[in-house]
């Protein structure tokens, strides 16, 4: 079943690991974090795990590509997941948890000569399957996370344990990729970029346009589901912290599906442009009504379905961004588009935040309606974008 001689059922159990470390908390963590830090200042913490990944991506890419030593990253990936997890619930005050956020995402980042390792255990042919396992293993570590963080929250009556369990998992990720093999194997598929391809691919329309309008979708996620979403719920229904673990699981569990599916679906819808006017029709959807909600029920329906255009719309863009790009040069290109849409994920949470701003130092629930309403006009603008710049530059055959 697996490539002789390659030890493949560790390194995905690394893998679901160290998505598990990053995802435990996220259910609670606005909430956690509401509580000594105001609306602004938490919307820059959670901003912080995006720029950090904007600014080191490429850059560990290109580094992990000129040591060759893609295991030290792994290592220095789990570390900082163990450090933040760790620093984010001993040292509970807003200027460490800004810190200690922006250490998990350096742990994101380095998923990029993780994600290389891997795929290096696979010859090319295998490449679609290489990555269609370990986006099941990552993903199943994300659902996990979420569900076991936030029960294990609501049964101790306490925001901490999901922080040690994060932590134990990256130690337990640590300690297992000690055992995982280096491959000296510099053909294989997913190789991290260089400088120079950089600057040639950062020339093409179609990918700076999927760039652009993930950008916007990132910028959404941010700003909602992973940002103040959770606050609504809270003050609106009484979320408790299982509650908010559903609802994240809700995001992640449709992408499974909508990914496989997004091609079949677009070709359905008359093209990529169309079914991303509808995509971002249920961002706007959903960013308008979640300030007014008033049942829990509703919420995990409009987590449900935003997840859905969500995962749709992160296929189909991911698709767009390489279509046009040479086949030799595509995995610098998904480099370019996996830094790029780290502003969007910067972007959203620090701007809701300031909408949520209050003298008092509260959380401001009208400000944050307000910037509810900012973030579906830039889903609007990606409405527009998508009918116009797709239309013009995207040539499909339906």
């Amino acid at each position: 079943m697996f490539p002789k001689g390659k030890r493949i059922p560790l390194i995905l159990a690394v893998i679901a690991l160290f998505w598990f470390s990053l995802y435990t908390y996220s259910p609670i963590f606005t909430v956690y974090i509401h509580q000594f830090s105001s609306t602004q200042i938490a919307g820059t913490i959670i901003a912080s795990y995006g720029f950090v990944q904007m600014c080191l991506r490429i850059p560990i890419g290109i580094l992990s590509d000129k040591i060759k030593n893609r295991k030290l990253f792994i290592s220095i990936g789990l570390v900082a997941s163990m450090i933040s997890a760790l620093g984010l619930v001993l040292l509970p005050a807003s200027g460490f948890a800004l810190v200690f956020r922006g250490l998990a995402g350096v742990t994101a980042a380095t998923w990029v000569p993780f994600s290389i390792l891997y795929s290096s255990y696979y010859d090319k042919e295998q490449a679609t399957r290489a990555i269609g396992m370990a986006n099941a293993f990552n993903f199943g570590g994300q659902m996990v996370a979420t569900l076991f963080g936030g029960y294990l929250a609501d049964w101790t009556g306490s925001y901490a344990p999901p922080f040690f369990l994060a932590a134990g998992a990256a130690a337990v990720g640590l300690v297992l990729g000690f055992f995982l093999k280096e491959q000296e194997k510099e053909d294989f598929p997913g190789r991290p970029v260089r400088v120079t391809e950089l600057l040639s691919v950062a020339k093409e329309p179609m990918l700076l346009i999927a760039s652009g309008l993930m950008i916007l979708v990132q910028f959404c996620s941010f700003a909602t589901v992973y940002g103040f979403t959770p606050t609504f719920a809270k003050a609106n229904v009484n979320a408790t912290s299982s509650n908010l673990a559903i609802m994240t699981t809700l995001i992640t569990l449709p992408a499974i599906f909508a990914a496989p599916l997004s091609a079949k679906i677009a070709k359905k819808l008359g093209g990529f442009d169309k079914t991303m006017l509808i995509v971002y029709s249920i961002s706007v959807m959903y960013c308008v009504a979640v300030p007014f909600v008033r049942s829990l029920i509703v919420y995990y329906i409009l987590q449900l379905v935003y997840g859905f255009g969500r995962g749709m719309a992160t296929s189909l863009l991911m698709s767009a961004a390489i279509l046009k790009i040479d086949p030799a040069k595509r995995a610098t290109a998904m480099g370019f588009f996996q830094a790029i849409y780290g502003i969007g994920m910067t972007l959203g949470p620090q701007i809701v935040g300031l909408f949520g701003k209050s003298a008092a130092g509260e959380t401001n629930l009208p400000g944050l309606t307000v910037g509810f309403f900012f973030v579906a006009v830039t889903q609007i603008a990606g409405a527009v974008l998508a009918m116009t710049l797709l239309r013009k530059h995207l040539n499909m055959e339906n």
